[in-house]
């Protein structure tokens, strides 16, 4: 069996970032410790995908991991956005 690859004609994202990987520290190391897809560089840019179920986790555990109200509402909405599409994860690019 082979495996293909397909070249990507696009890749869209948000103009409003849903959280920043140098200040929300306690969330990105929330995400690190679960099982997330992880493909950044040494720089920290590249992508990481999470699942719903871990979003809504980290929701629920918001003041514990230090997350702010916006940084919550964002989450809240890309899990609604997951939803809608019948995703199960999000994909953020991290630039």
């Amino acid at each position: 069996m082979s495996v293909r690859a397909y070249r990507i004609n696009k890749i869209e994202q948000e103009q409003n970032s849903s959280f920043n990987l140098w200040h929300d520290t306690e969330l990105l190391e929330f995400f690190e410790s679960k099982d997330i897809y992880d493909a950044r560089e040494q720089d920290g840019g590249g992508y990481i995908e999470v699942s719903v179920e871990i979003l809504k986790e980290a929701v629920k555990k918001w003041k514990k991991l230090k997350i702010d109200a916006g940084v919550v509402m964002m989450l809240k909405r890309d899990i609604a956005w997951a939803k809608k599409k019948k995703d199960d994860f999000v994909m953020y690019s991290c630039c």
